[in-house]
């Protein structure tokens, strides 16, 4: 193949394939080898994480960008003018990523900067601390989380991944409308659901417990539409730190 380039070596340009190769001396003896190219796997730009900000003023959201395939080295463009792997210091709102690699290939990625659901979930919380989750939901007698859900189930993962140390429970709760043994099957089932989702996404077992309250605590009254709605519940309690 090809020509013959430094010390007298035989060079080709070659796309991805197979190939083979013969070598003959002077002397007529050939030995032949196999040659493979594969080419790189297609550029992929994703986010290994993204963290919301704590409210519409404050500009501490951040995003983490995660690339697979192409060539390295890699380049990042940010929307918000960042060149790094790393995009911090976002105020809520819509961005994109777009990753270069060595050969020019590239590819983007639009992401969101929300606002935090779980303002309670930072360094300073306590042993003992109970946090609710008025916004985490589930339908009507059903302990499937809904797409909706998946971001405040997030913000929890994201905390229990940065602090190893903490250990929580996860408290489920009903109003007193269906029967004890119903309301205790149901609770039970809604708090380990969320458990669940978070030791899938990679949570030690051993950091996060589940528990169904049943109708047992309220907070609110039951005698109201609104009262029963908040105490069908979800809850967090920090119970080692």
């Amino acid at each position: 193949w090809g020509t013959e380039g430094l010390d007298g070596a035989a060079v080709a340009a070659l796309g991805p394939g197979s190939y083979q190769l013969t070598v003959t001396d002077v002397q007529g003896t050939a030995k032949t080898a196999e040659v493979s190219i594969s080419a790189p796997e297609p550029l992929q730009a994703d986010f290994a994480r993204i963290e919301p900000a704590f409210s519409e003023s404050s500009n501490d959201g951040r995003a983490i960008a995660a690339v697979s395939g192409g060539t390295t080295p890699y380049t990042y463009q940010w929307s918000n003018g960042t060149t790094a792997a790393e995009a911090g210091e976002l105020p809520i709102g819509q961005y994109s990523l777009t990753v270069t690699d060595a050969n020019g290939c590239t590819d983007s990625k639009s992401f969101e900067i929300k606002e935090r659901a779980i303002k309670e979930l930072t360094q300073a919380v306590s042993s003992g601390q109970t946090i609710q989750m008025q916004k985490l939901q589930f339908q009507a007698d059903s302990t499937n989380i809904q797409e909706s859900a998946k971001p405040i189930l997030d913000e929890i993962y994201l905390f229990l991944k940065d602090n190893p140390s903490i250990v929580v429970e996860i408290g489920g709760h009903t109003n007193n409308l269906p029967p004890d043994e119903y309301c205790d099957q149901l609770s039970t089932a809604r708090a380990r659901a969320v458990a669940e989702y978070l030791v899938e996404k990679g949570i030690p077992s051993k950091q996060v417990f589940y528990k169904g309250y049943g109708k047992r605590e309220p907070l609110f009254t039951n005698r109201t539409e609104f009262g029963r709605k908040r105490n069908q519940r979800v809850e967090i309690k920090i119970i080692q730190m």
